[in-house]
């Protein structure tokens, strides 16, 4: 008699951004070795973000964005069930040993601190209630992930559904629901992961926009442009000037963590395709560090992108091809056969302004610049495609990452 076929369902949602934030020690209470391996469990979740951007240059056309730590803190949950062959490609997949993921508990607890802190974050494993799953692999997320295993009953998907939209709005304060649609749930399903990602956040620089909602043209390629709404900022700012493209960090507010948006836009001499070749984790650390304080007159355009994608092609490019055939072995959750990943979705959406993330309200301001002004202050318009990535500089870990052809 053939083993039924049991199939793993992950679901991953990174869910729209803002932050408010106090700095404070990411790692306060940790020793020299934990430290250590924290650290290395940063470097591995960032250079993921870049093996995934570059899969997804070649996959996609036109605006996306993802949360690489979204989904590998996701993944970790499925991760420490594996064995084997599996675990190894997770492994390689994260750029880590998988007793690392004993640390992504810390890296969760560092980004939600700060007396104003509005971060939300919302993993969770959902299996279904015939499955037996291992005590060891409870405690372990109980342990890493501070999530106590809920079991459901995919045969009602609709109820199951709205038990855990529920459950995570509830935990996120409403800032996440309705995560769940009902074409994610099966009475076929047998474990589903969620991941949710809210990061609220306010400028640390006075942003305004021009007066009467200017709009300006924005180059989408040599051959066409589009009339895009523009904000701006005159301000000192962290700037680096490359051969191909200029690069600028921008800062949110600092009550909490100290998260920061830094934009990628290639010169007009070059393109944004070459850029991407260049866009290597390696050089993003070279650039981090060669980056300097100058004035900057700071013109971007307003821009909101929502994306949905589905990961598994991605994650199999990637290496991860064991977990999604029979051949899957998630032995360290269940001593039971045949569960292997079906699907993965991440969705993820971002909208940014004057104001911040997620914030609409504005306010319109008339441009009066002297000549002193002028001489002193260096223009950059962000008109143009580019790419963008919002870190969080206490742990140096990437939260989202993108870009934007047409606002």
């Amino acid at each position: 008699m053939k083993v039924a076929m049991r199939k793993l369902f992950l679901l991953f949602v990174a869910v729209s951004i803002h932050a408010q934030q106090t700095p404070q020690p990411p790692l306060e209470g940790l020793s020299d070795s934990e430290v250590a391996h924290f650290e290395l469990l940063v470097d591995g979740s960032n250079h993921f973000a870049f093996d995934a951007y570059q899969e997804l240059n070649k996959q996609m056309a036109g605006n996306f964005v993802f949360s690489p730590y979204n989904i590998t803190s996701g993944l970790g949950l499925a991760a420490i069930g594996s064995k084997d062959q599996t675990a190894l490609q997770f492994q390689h997949l994260f750029h880590y040993s998988l007793p690392l993921l004993l640390f992504q508990g810390d890296l969760v607890a560092s980004l939600k601190r700060g007396n104003g802190a509005k971060v939300f974050i919302a993993n969770g494993i959902w299996i279904d209630q015939k499955i037996t799953v291992l005590p060891a692999f409870k405690q372990s997320i109980l342990r890493n992930y501070r999530f106590s295993l809920i079991n459901c009953d995919f045969n009602q998907p609709l109820q199951t559904i709205q038990k855990i939209n529920e459950i995570i709005s509830k935990e996120t304060e409403g800032k996440i629901h309705q995560l769940l649609l009902s074409q994610d749930v099966t009475s076929g399903t047998k474990m589903l992961l969620t991941m949710g990602a809210h990061l609220q956040a306010k400028w640390d620089v006075p942003f305004n926009r021009y007066e009467n909602r200017k709009l300006q043209p924005f180059r989408v390629t040599k051959h066409r442009t589009s009339q895009v709404e523009m904000f701006f900022v005159k301000s000192p700012l962290d700037y680096l000037d490359e051969n191909q493209f200029e690069m600028i960090d921008i800062p949110f507010e600092k009550t909490g963590p100290t998260y920061v948006l830094s934009l990628f836009v290639p010169k007009l001499t070059s393109t944004l395709d070459e850029l991407e070749k260049a866009f290597t984790y390696e050089n993003w650390k070279k650039w981090k560090m060669n980056i300097k304080k100058r004035k900057i007159f700071l013109s971007i355009p307003s821009f909101r992108i929502e994306k949905r994608l589905d990961l598994k092609n991605l994650l199999k490019s990637l290496g991860l091809t064991e977990a999604f055939n029979q051949n899957a072995n998630f032995g360290n959750l269940t001593n039971e056969k045949g569960i292997y990943i079906n699907k993965v979705i991440h969705k993820t959406s971002i909208k940014l302004d004057d104001k911040g993330v997620n914030v609409s309200i504005a306010k319109q301001v008339k441009i009066q610049t002297s000549n002193q002004e002028k001489e002193d202050f260096y223009e950059l318009t962000i008109d143009r495609p580019f790419i963008f990535v919002i870190c969080d500089q206490q742990s140096d870990t990437l939260l989202f990452m993108g870009r934007v052809i047409l606002p």
